[in-house]
């Protein structure tokens, strides 16, 4: 057994957590996958967040590109306090679940691979390359 816990407890600072939130929240495109909206609804109440919450949260928040920072200059980048706070709240997720985000990523890839082919094996789509 992989000893894998989607629901495991991960702690995150509350004030970089919240900026998650916000990031998402400030999102102009506004729509939210079913898992990321309870994932916000869980951290808007202060509930604890789960490894699986957390990577929902951090996968789908994009502070790059919602605040258009410019990542051309790095350390003009991480000054910015909700680009760190995402990658704070970022590391604190796989280092203190690995195992879980390891096999959330491979669930993922799994999942748009699966998309990909399927959409490319549709009649009148193009050949795979």
């Amino acid at each position: 057994m992989l000893g894998l816990d989607f629901g495991e407890a991960v702690l995150a600072d509350p004030h970089d957590l919240h900026l998650v939130v916000e990031t998402i929240l400030d999102d102009p495109d506004g729509e939210h996958p079913p898992a990321v909206a309870a994932a916000l609804e869980t951290a808007r109440n202060g509930d604890p967040t789960t490894a699986e919450q957390l990577w929902h949260l951090t996968n789908f928040a994009d502070p790059a590109s919602v605040y258009e920072l410019s990542l051309a200059e790095p350390d003009t980048a991480l000054q910015d306090p909700r680009l760190a706070a995402h990658i704070r709240v970022w590391a604190a997720l796989h280092e203190q679940a690995p195992r879980t985000t390891a096999a959330l990523a491979l669930i993922t890839r799994t999942e748009t691979d699966l998309a990909i082919t399927a959409a490319r094996s549709r009649p009148g789509s193009r050949p795979a390359p």
